[in-house]
């Protein structure tokens, strides 16, 4: 039986991590929608700071 290269784990664990954080970032917008009903409150930034001069 062939040995396993080593980058085909380590492209393998990045591909698994490339999936689960495209889950993770398309399902938590979903929640936080679903638990605020509104897309302004998850979604927007706070005011920028303004510089002292």
């Amino acid at each position: 039986m062939p040995r396993s290269h080593p980058w085909a784990l380590v492209f393998g664990l990045l591909s698994m991590e490339h999936q689960v954080g495209s889950a993770v970032g398309s399902y938590l917008p979903g929640l936080l929608h679903d638990t605020t009903a509104s897309h302004t409150r998850p979604c927007s930034a706070p005011p920028p700071r303004s510089s002292p001069r």
